[in-house]
């Protein structure tokens, strides 16, 4: 068989089954659906203090950032006292 036979015998066969069945369509696009109004007010989000003391672990003194949402903390050695306002 040469390159050429095996070519056209693949496009015949290409050929052939683009022209036996007919691709699906698409189905039409719709519109993203529209959220529900909230029944409920937001609430302002609610403030937390987080207490840790740590007797086996001695930090720096020192301010960080609680570990969610807004807020400020305070290292001083074995504890750690953060505000957070939720988030």
């Amino acid at each position: 068989m040469t390159k050429t036979d095996l070519q056209s015998d693949l496009l015949a066969d290409l050929q052939g089954a683009a022209n036996a069945r007919p691709l699906p369509s698409a189905p039409a696009p719709t519109a993203p659906p529209l959220a529900a109004p909230h029944t409920e007010r937001l609430r302002p989000p609610t403030p937390s203090l987080d207490v840790r003391v740590t007797p086996l672990r001695w930090v720096r003194p020192g301010l960080v950032a609680p570990a969610a949402g807004l807020g400020l903390g305070l290292r001083l050695g074995p504890v750690q006292v953060s505000l957070s306002l939720g988030g």
